[in-house]
């Protein structure tokens, strides 16, 4: 049994246009490839392609956001050349973004693809995936742009998305993460699976298909498990002994502090589109207490104890150990966010400890290289 490991990136500003692109985005980029060079390890920018596409508009008007979109382009392009991958990742609320005094202003009701019409989201992806294709085939002209995620997962109700995926190539989504839910916005709780990719029902994302004219899904890994967030955010290094046997280097948790702290200066609590719309009733209050909560592979926010600890369970998982004597390699999809990270210190210790706990049993695959492999073998 081997893992075939996808790092994916969602490569954008904060969900509201704000952020300094060179601080949040670009610098850190340029950084992350070198170390992952350097480690021999592959990646996936999921690149919001209409955040770039609003800079070139804009500037005409505004000549300083050309040093953005030259940049811009030149990350993807390095990112290319390095060997790794670049697929997309829209955020419907950059359709009718403004710039004003320097600020973007987004529509935040429109960042379900659901509040947009069949024209409008075919619009988008069309012009996304033109944009991209024509740029990278200069340095790679075999590439395929043709893996989505939607911008903060909102694919649901998912037929009309599906449906425009399809007409315009798509061959991947990666949108679903099983048990994820949030009120009024997706339901993943009935996914087909944690890891198993699957042709994707157009009708209901989170079912398999009868049909194999339709998107595979590959699905961000994750694991429910019952839990206390506040103590895990309170006290660290009792909870994770207690509930994981585990013991954290010190270091890591301060990392995540000083995480926690920058992210709170560049896109404070207050502004955070998301976080106002939280209903916080007892429920809510109750569920930062205990609850059964559902963690994402997420190599940005775990500390490097927990990812390897849960990478090592999937080699006890029945199902994984299955799939495997079938396909030989179980395909795991991480996240992570480059806008959240103040430096690279969290994925360099994962990566290096990786290396040392599975050695062969572990590669690093783009979600291009999972497509393939998979595509007629499911």
């Amino acid at each position: 049994m081997k893992i075939a490991l996808v790092l994916t990136n969602d490569w954008e500003l904060f969900g509201d246009g704000s952020g300094d692109y060179f601080e949040i985005q670009h610098n850190p980029t340029l950084e992350l490839l070198e170390l992952l060079k350097e480690e021999g390890v592959k990646i996936t920018l999921m690149a919001e392609v209409h955040q770039q596409l609003k800079h070139i508009q804009f500037s005409v008007q505004y000549p300083e956001l050309n040093r953005i979109v030259d940049s811009w382009e030149k990350a993807i392009l390095r990112t290319i050349e390095l060997g790794n991958d670049v697929q997309m990742h829209i955020h419907p609320q950059w359709l009718d973004a403004k710039f004003n005094n320097s600020k973007w202003i987004l529509d935040m009701n429109k960042s379900p693809i659901s509040s947009l019409s069949e024209k409008e989201f075919r619009e988008l992806i069309s012009n996304a995936k033109s944009y991209l294709v024509n740029l990278i085939k200069a340095k790679k002209s075999d590439y395929q742009c043709l893996a989505f995620r939607a911008g903060n997962y909102l694919i649901q109700p998912s037929e009309k998305a599906v449906k425009i995926l399809l007409e315009a190539g798509f061959k991947v989504d990666t949108s679903v993460t099983k048990e994820l839910y949030s009120k009024g916005n997706y339901d993943y709780r009935n996914a087909y699976s944690n890891f198993i990719p699957w042709y994707a029902n157009p009708d209901d994302i989170n079912l398999v298909s009868q049909h194999k004219n339709t998107l595979i899904e590959f699905p961000i890994y994750s694991i429910k498990n019952f839990g206390s967030p506040i103590l895990r955010k309170k006290l660290p290094i009792i909870y994770h002994k207690i509930k994981y046997c585990l013991k954290l280097d010190k270091n890591h948790i301060i990392w995540q502090n000083e995480k926690e702290k920058i992210k709170d200066m560049r896109y404070p609590k207050s502004i955070r589109y998301y976080k106002r719309a939280e209903s916080k009733d007892l429920a809510w209050y109750v569920s930062k207490i205990l609850c059964n909560e559902t963690i994402q592979l997420d190599y940005d926010h775990l500390y490097p104890e927990i990812f390897i600890k849960i990478i090592l369970g999937i080699f006890k998982n029945p199902l994984a150990i299955q799939f495997a004597d079938n396909y030989q390699y179980v395909p795991i999809i991480a996240s992570g966010h480059i806008k959240d990270i103040h430096n690279l210190k969290n994925i360099k210790m994962i990566i290096r400890l990786l290396s040392s706990e599975l050695n062969d049993r572990l590669e690093f695959w783009t979600i291009t290289q999972a497509y393939n492999y998979f595509k007629n073998k499911l």
